[in-house]
């Protein structure tokens, strides 16, 4: 699938079914009481997988179990490849702002520093996406650390590729999401504003969500095939066609 394919594909799938795009949101409008929060990123996981599995569809709410333990493994990927460069950021920016009140020429330093973990914190966003892939194909959570087959499908489709995809995906995200800033609705339309900015906003942080993942799941499939030649798929792929893609 190629990269319009993929990022168009990844658009329109949070419109699949309208009912459970409304489950995921009651979801996460109860996250504020934890264990919802664990639920709704357990379905995250279930979109990245069905999404590999093949299925054009938001997954059903049902093995609620499973779901559960898949919110459970998705955070704990997520806080593991994000430790190290926030570390990094962390101690830049705090070494700027100490060094800026007391006058250090060290800031210098600092700067470099956090242009560093910059670099770092964008390597480690481009190899979670594939690794969150593998750890839904796989259903193991030691599989979102498996670097070698992780790094093998990245660069069967490509690094640079690769990052044309992620770039171009979320900036048309970040794009849509000016639409929907809470601030812009007040500033417009005052105290109205703020009450339809809100619900508007709550509504594109579910369609974010859901995009991500089926994003994911694509981009897992792109490097799946692309790795894979002995597997009937060329450029034309559909990802409808995948059902016989069976989980490990």
């Amino acid at each position: 699938m190629r990269i319009d394919g993929t990022v168009s594909d990844s658009l329109k799938y949070p419109f699949s079914n309208n009912g459970r795009f409304l489950g995921l949101l009651a979801l996460l409008l109860g996250s504020f009481l934890i264990i919802p929060a664990f639920f709704a990123l357990g379905y995250l996981l279930r979109i990245v997988e069905h999404t590999i599995r093949g299925y054009d569809e938001l997954p059903a709410f049902n093995d609620w179990d499973k779901m559960f333990v898949d919110g459970l493994k998705y955070i704990g990927a997520n806080i593991i490849y994000l430790i190290v460069p926030t570390v990094i950021l962390i101690v830049s920016l705090v070494g700027m702002i100490l060094s800026v009140r007391s006058g250090n020429s060290q800031i210098v330093l600092y700067l470099f520093l956090l242009l560093i973990g910059l670099i770092i914190s964008l390597l480690f966003n481009l190899v979670y996406i594939m690794a969150l892939g593998n750890m839904a194909h796989n259903e193991r959570f030691g599989a979102a650390f498996e670097f070698s087959t992780i790094f093998k499908f990245i660069k069967g489709i490509g690094w640079l590729t690769y990052f044309a995809y992620v770039f171009v995906f979320f900036i048309i995200l970040g794009i849509l999401g000016l639409f929907f800033n809470v601030s812009l609705w007040g500033r417009i339309f005052g105290l109205a504003g703020l009450v339809v900015g809100g619900i508007l906003y709550l509504l594109f942080t579910v369609y974010r969500n859901i995009a991500r993942s089926r994003f994911t799941g694509l981009m897992y499939l792109n490097g799946y095939f692309s790795t894979n030649t002995d597997t009937e798929a060329d450029d034309n792929h559909e990802i409808g066609e995948n059902q016989d893609f069976e989980t490990v």
